[in-house]
C-alpha cells in the first residue's frame, strides 16, 4: 500500500488557480445581484479581491491567482451576456 504524500506542483497550481476562479467569479456574482442594475461595474468588487489575496499571499502562488482571475473574469463576462472575444478581451 502506498502512503500518499503531498500533492504535486501542478496539482496545487490547478487547485489554488480553480479555487481563486470560483472565488472571484462568487464576488462578481454577489456584486451584481446586490447592485441591480444601476449601470455600475461589477467587477470592481472582486478586483478588491484579488488586490486583498495578492498582498497577503506567497509570492510562489501570484502565477495561479493571475490564472484564477482571468478565468473568474472571463466566466463573469460571459455569464452576463458578453461574446466569447468581448470578455476574453476584458479578461
Amino acid at each position: 500500500m502506498r502512503i500518499p504524500g503531498p500533492a504535486s506542483p501542478k496539482i496545487r497550481f490547478v487547485a489554488a488557480a480553480a479555487a481563486f476562479a470560483t472565488l472571484y467569479y462568487v464576488t462578481a456574482e454577489l456584486t451584481s445581484s446586490l447592485a441591480g442594475d444601476v449601470g455600475i461595474a461589477v467587477l470592481w468588487p472582486a478586483s478588491g479581491v484579488y488586490l486583498g489575496v495578492m498582498l497577503v499571499a506567497p509570492r510562489h502562488l501570484w502565477p495561479a491567482l493571475a490564472v484564477g482571475a482571468g478565468l473568474g473574469s472571463l466566466v463573469a463576462y460571459s455569464h452576463a451576456g458578453s461574446s466569447l472575444d468581448l470578455a476574453l478581451a476584458f479578461a
